[in-house]
C-alpha cells in the first residue's frame, strides 16, 4: 500500500467515526417512560390577609419573602405516536418544593421570621414535543392540573408574645402548572432535559395565635417559579 493510499484510508476512517459521533440519536417509539428531575425553586413574596367579620375592623396583614429553595420530583408517562411536526405525551407527576423564609412584615412593620413554606403535588401533565425542529434537540411545552398539600411552617416573634406560628395544618388545594423546555435525546431509551416551570395553587388559609377579630384565619397564596433538569427513560 502506498503512503497516499494509507493516508486516504486513515482519513476516511476518521471521517466515518466523526460522522457517527455527530449522527442524531434515533427517535423514540411511542410507549411508557419514567422521569426524574430536580432544580431551583423561587417563591415570590407571599401576602396573607386576615379574614375578619363584617364589623369594619381593619384586617391584619403579613408579607413574607423567601430565600431560593429546591424542587424534586418524578413521574410516569406515555408518549403517543406523532407526526412529522411533533407528538403528545401525558405524564402523572409527583413533585415537592420548599423555600425557607427570609424576612417578613406585620402590617408593614419588620418582624423576626423563621421557618419555610412547602408543597407536595400530584399533577397530570399534557406535553407536546416539537420533534420536527431538530433531531438533536426537541423543544416542548406542557400544562396540567392536580391536587396539592400546601404547608406553612413559618414562625415569628413579637415583643412579649413569644414565638407564634403562621400556618397550621396542611391545606389541600387545586394545583396547576405550565412548563417549557428542551429535550436532548441520548439514545433510543434515554433523554436529558432542562425546563422552566410556573406552579401555583388555589388560595390556602393559614392560622395564627395573633388575632385582631373574626375567625383568626388568613387568606394567603402559593406560587413558585422553577428551573429544573432531569432525565426520561423509555421502555
Amino acid at each position: 500500500m502506498t503512503i497516499h493510499k494509507a493516508m486516504t484510508a486513515a482519513l476516511s476512517g476518521g471521517s466515518l467515526a466523526a460522522l457517527l459521533m455527530l449522527a442524531p440519536a434515533p427517535a423514540h417509539a411511542d410507549g411508557i417512560y419514567v422521569s426524574g428531575f430536580g432544580g431551583l425553586s423561587v417563591q415570590p413574596k407571599q401576602v396573607s390577609t386576615e379574614i375578619v367579620a363584617d364589623t369594619g375592623a381593619i384586617p391584619t396583614q403579613f408579607a413574607v419573602k423567601f430565600d431560593p429553595g429546591f424542587l424534586v420530583g418524578g413521574g410516569i408517562g406515555y408518549a403517543f405516536a406523532g407526526t412529522d411536526y411533533g407528538r403528545f405525551r401525558v405524564e402523572a407527576e409527583l413533585s415537592y418544593r420548599q423555600n425557607s423564609v427570609k424576612r417578613g412584615t406585620l402590617d408593614g412593620n419588620p418582624v423576626s421570621f423563621q421557618g419555610d413554606n412547602s408543597s407536595l403535588a400530584g399533577i397530570l401533565m399534557v406535553y407536546y414535543d416539537l420533534t420536527g425542529v431538530s433531531e438533536l434537540f426537541q423543544p416542548y411545552v406542557g400544562a396540567g392540573v392536580g391536587l396539592a398539600g400546601v404547608e406553612s411552617d413559618a414562625t415569628f416573634e413579637l415583643f412579649g408574645s413569644g414565638v407564634l406560628g403562621l400556618g397550621g395544618p396542611t391545606d389541600t388545594e387545586i394545583a396547576w402548572q405550565v412548563a417549557g423546555g428542551v429535550t436532548v435525546p441520548i439514545d433510543r431509551s434515554f433523554d436529558l432535559f432542562v425546563d422552566g416551570r410556573y406552579y401555583a395553587t388555589s388560595n390556602p388559609d393559614w392560622t395564627t395565635d395573633l388575632v385582631t377579630s373574626g375567625t383568626g384565619r388568613f387568606a394567603s397564596e402559593f406560587k413558585t417559579w422553577h428551573i429544573s433538569a432531569g432525565f426520561r427513560f423509555h421502555f
